[in-house]
């Protein structure tokens, strides 16, 4: 992951994505995320509804190689969860909070806020 000086943000490309998917899988496994029982949703979906919209992304997320057409390179290795016409942006706002959690609390530029 590497810093835009020029904007606010970060770029997410499909290596990001994979340690992203590593890190939350691994917080998963150790049965360390967990909804609140207050959770809040802004939008059209209820709290349970929101609930299981994630759980589905979470089940529909996974490591997709697409073959390359140069028959002597390997496959591009794809992370998503668009299954269908389905979404990803909750898993992807998910791991992003997981990942960037640790950075925060990290970095010696961020810590300063704590």
């Amino acid at each position: 992951m590497k810093e835009d000086e020029n904007r606010a943000g970060v770029k997410i490309n499909n290596q990001f994505k994979k340690l992203m998917k590593i890190g939350l899988e691994t917080k998963l496994n150790e049965k360390s995320v967990y909804f609140y029982n207050n959770f809040i949703t802004i939008g059209e979906l209820s709290a349970d509804e929101m609930k299981e919209e994630i759980i589905q992304q979470l089940l529909n997320y996974s490591r997709i190689l697409k073959p390359s057409n140069d028959p002597h390179k390997p496959p591009t290795e794809i992370y998503g969860g668009k299954s269908g016409h389905g979404y990803d942006d909750h898993v992807i706002a998910l791991q992003l909070n997981y990942v960037m959690k640790n950075r925060f609390n990290d970095s010696q530029k961020y810590n300063i806020w704590k």
